[in-house]
């Protein structure tokens, strides 16, 4: 049986490609003999690629104003998706016996981008008449009444066999907007990229005389996407930054500080760096990470630490995975939702409120605490048997469309 997952594999963020390959993987070796290959929904052909033309567009659109970015996007990216990104769907899907539409924060509105997708991607489906599913995605509300109506357009006409999402909050946003107009009820499923640990095995590392505290970057204007962000805080956060890390270092950890890929988070990791220089913060118990080129190279990074602090999800969800603590900065509700899934919602704090100091404390506490091994087995078992269950949906539906075929045996 042929499966393609569609999701943002090779997205500058590389915690998008990471929980991919884990839900690819995890497939595959839940049932050997399956082939799953993945396509991004953004049209993208390799982890961490972000094209000339991809950049002075993003440019671009940041300094609209908020109520012409929209428009603007829905024009060219209507013409993306009808011109580029359809074909090569077509094309991924011309040996496919089912599909997956899976992972990541795929049912949020901004700018439109996720809604004109996966319209077009309904559409798309709609036309090869192949059956379907929903797995593991996250939503986030609100949406633009033309965003509902794009989403309406791809859950409300196709036949899905399966729907997933990643955590409570995100199955009373699909259930309230579809399952009285006819879509399925969603279930609840742990995140895939809870899964790394088996996928992308743990190294074992040297003894240390210190712990490594990993510190994931994240640039205010990534988080001012999500978050009520006022210029000062965002000019204060360098700052609060810098701060934290002389404290923690003070505590007795070595730092290290990387980003999940983007680039904007690159570019703010590179100004921190500057200022660094100019303090007195003792570079010998600091280190740099280099930009990550793949998914792989992010989960070693991750999987190196000793305890990790910062924004991303998916720096926290690996970490999870190899039972390593980890302090949340709080901007967008998705990460609230995942600590508080996995019992650990007393380790959210807030990047530029919460003081530097209570922040090291709460860092000292969560380790000394570590990840509660009944949280981490409950979470990994979930994801495992929602992965079964989600393969024993789609061969349901392809023998039905096959009855002659015995594709899976689940």
């Amino acid at each position: 049986m042929n499966i393609v997952v569609f999701s943002c594999p090779y997205s500058a963020n590389l915690g998008d490609g990471l929980l991919s390959l884990c839900l690819a993987k995890e497939m595959e070796a839940a049932q050997p003999g399956l082939s799953v290959s993945i396509q991004d929904l953004a049209g993208r052909k390799n982890f961490g690629e972000c094209g000339v033309r991809r950049k002075t567009a993003l440019a671009l659109l940041d300094r609209l104003p908020r109520a012409a970015r929209a428009p603007v996007m829905a024009l060219s990216l209507g013409f993306e998706v009808s011109r580029k990104l359809r074909p090569a769907w077509a094309e991924a899907l011309s040996n496919a016996d089912a599909a997956v539409l899976g992972g990541g924060n795929l049912l949020a509105d901004a700018d439109l981008n996720f809604p004109l997708k996966i319209a077009g991607f309904g559409a798309e489906m709609r036309r090869r008449g192949i059956p379907w599913a929903v797995f593991g995605v996250g939503a986030s509300a609100p949406w633009t009444k033309r965003g509902r109506r794009l989403f309406e357009s791809a859950f409300l006409t196709s036949a899905i066999m399966h729907v997933t999402v990643r955590d409570s909050r995100s199955k009373t946003i699909w259930d309230e907007a579809f399952v009285s107009q006819g879509a399925l009820e969603a279930a609840v499923c742990s995140d895939p990229a809870v899964l790394a640990c088996d996928h992308f095995p743990k190294r074992c590392h040297t003894p240390r005389d210190r712990p490594v505290l990993g510190l994931n970057i994240t640039a205010p204007d990534e988080i001012s996407m999500h978050a009520d962000i006022d210029l000062e805080t965002r000019r204060s956060l360098l700052e609060w930054w810098l701060e934290l890390v002389a404290l923690t270092i003070e505590s007795g950890y070595v730092v290290r500080m990387f980003t999940n890929g983007s680039l904007r988070d690159e570019k703010y990791l590179s100004l921190l760096k500057k200022r660094v220089k100019q303090t007195r913060i003792a570079e010998s118990s600091l280190i740099f990470v280099p930009r990550p080129r793949n998914p792989e190279t992010l989960a070693a990074t991750i999987a190196d630490c000793d305890m990790l602090a910062g924004h991303r999800l998916h720096a926290h969800i690996p970490a999870f995975s190899y039972r390593i603590p980890s302090v949340g900065f709080a901007w967008d509700i998705k990460l609230r939702s995942f600590f508080e899934s996995v019992n650990r919602g007393e380790f959210v704090m807030e990047a530029g409120k919460s003081s530097p100091g209570e922040v090291v404390q709460c860092i000292l506490h969560a380790h000394s605490t570590g990840v509660g091994e009944q949280a981490w087995r409950a979470a990994t078992k979930m994801a495992r048997s929602s992965i079964a269950k989600l393969l024993a949906a789609l061969e349901e539906a392809v023998m039905e469309t096959h009855p002659q075929e015995g594709v899976l045996d689940v």
